[in-house]
């Protein structure tokens, strides 16, 4: 299906265009030499018509800008930055230019792009659900190409979303184009930018954080993208979701942990590593260009692919017990803390090689369970401290997410295990982590250590 019409909440229908006073050039209407045949799709700045070719029958995309009277000047400063872009990109998985003009009587500029037969990634992930590894690389390689492309010319595409990748075939063979190039923006350094300041643009569920404030947004905002659409397409469901810019800005400014693909598919934790750093908040923790992304994604899905180790992370409520001083008493009390929490129905209770024990319950962490935790806390340190009295121990509540591998249930990582370098006071048995203290206000007032709230 070619240029399918659905459009975003932002998105401006056509009465309202009209509404504006812009100029809507009627079917049969020509731009230059293409006779312009029914519209296919609609956006806030252009509207894009199938078109015929006088002389050789040939279809084409026609996109028309709609210009409101009052942005006239900042439209068609984006239309001159499109151009300059599709112009000075050349690439197979890049959509092509064919011509530029205005169209006849109305003197509306246009772009002539090439016509694909195919269907948008977005309208593909919904009809046919989430992708294999397989299908998600043979996607993502073709799309880093066009984005490796688009960034050495010296442009940020600023909209990589799921309705501006097309897949089409070539030769029987699966063929990804990246199309829509109304947001581009120079990168850093190239020419002045002309987004008015305040303003925000783009696709809000695909936008990376920096795109909601007003630094200088370079190509590392395009590969924010890119982990989004990798996590729709092997979960089939955004990482972040915000269906207005505002909302997805809410989301962001709290802070929320994007959604890795793991928590719903099994996945090779070195590939979800890949697709979470791509969604880190910071720039400067992403990969740093396209062309890196695409040599280590290649490099840990070929490892996935000859491995037979699969993860599914969850979020967990976990005590771990540590001891500030090593022994033999110490590693005894690890122990009975094993066998402790597995009495009182842990779902996993494990001695760890950071010379920690690690209970596990898997369940949602509300103020029930919290208090429940707390006093189960406080009680299997009496035990312990009455088992070993010169173990000099520490035990610690948290929450997050693990990894566990499926066959087995070992724990193969997660941001949980952090709790494993948190620093041990000096004074003090047991604590709780920022997201324990929140279910429990009445700790609010405790001494703090970094992450950490003391309890007793």
């Amino acid at each position: 299906m070619p240029f399918p019409s659905g459009r975003s909440p932002e998105e401006s229908t056509l009465p309202e265009l009209v509404a504006a006073g812009t100029l809507i050039p009627e079917p049969g209407s020509f731009a230059g030499r293409y006779q312009l045949l029914d519209v296919v799709a609609r956006g806030g700045s252009g509207i894009v018509y199938r078109a015929l070719e006088a002389g050789s029958n040939l279809i084409a995309a026609v996109k028309v800008l709609s210009i409101p009277p009052d942005a006239r000047a900042e439209v068609m400063e984006r239309f001159d930055r499109e151009l300059r872009a599709v112009q000075a990109i050349s690439h197979s998985h890049v959509v092509e230019l064919l011509d530029f003009g205005k169209v006849q009587g109305s003197g509306e500029p246009y772009l002539a792009l090439e016509w694909l037969e195919g269907v948008r990634l977005g309208q593909h992930i919904r009809d046919s659900g989430a992708l294999s590894l397989e299908e998600t690389w043979a996607i993502t390689r073709q799309l880093l190409l066009a984005l490796t492309a688009v960034h050495d010319a010296g442009y940020v595409h600023r909209d990589v979303s799921a309705n501006n990748v097309m897949l089409t075939q070539v030769d029987g063979r699966l063929h990804v184009k990246l199309i829509d190039f109304g947001l581009v923006k120079p990168r850093p350094g190239h020419y002045q930018a002309v987004t008015r300041p305040g303003m925000v643009v783009g696709t809000p569920s695909v936008m990376a954080p920096e795109q909601f404030e007003a630094p200088r947004v370079d190509e590392r905002a395009d590969l924010y993208a890119v982990g989004v659409l990798l996590t729709f397409m092997l979960t089939g469901k955004n990482p972040l979701q915000g269906k207005t810019i505002a909302e997805a800005g809410r989301l962001r400014a709290r802070e929320q942990r994007p959604h890795r693909p793991s928590e719903d598919v099994a996945l090779h934790p070195a590939v979800d590593a890949v697709v979470t750093r791509c969604l880190e908040r910071s720039p400067e923790k992403r990969f740093p260009s396209a062309a890196h992304l695409a040599a280590e994604l290649e490099r840990v899905v070929r490892h996935a692919q000859s491995s037979s180790l699969r993860t599914r992370a969850r979020h967990v409520v976990a005590m771990c017990l540590r001891a500030r001083t090593p022994s033999p008493q110490a590693d005894r009390a690890l122990d009975e803390m094993v066998r402790l929490a597995a009495l009182e129905g842990a779902q996993q209770a494990m001695k760890l090689d950071e010379g920690a024990a690690l209970a596990i319950f898997d369940a949602p962490l509300d103020g029930d369970l919290a208090l429940m935790m707390l006093a189960q806390a406080t009680a299997l340190m009496e035990r312990l401290t009455a088992h070993e009295p010169h173990a000099d121990l520490v035990l610690t509540l948290h929450a997050d997410t693990v990894f566990l591998r499926l066959d087995n249930a070992r724990v193969m990582g997660g941001p949980l295990l952090d709790m494993l370098r948190w620093p041990l006071p000096e004074e003090g048995s047991v604590f709780c982590s920022k997201l324990f203290v929140q279910h429990l206000p009445m700790l609010a007032g405790r001494a703090r250590y970094d992450d950490v709230f003391r309890v007793v």
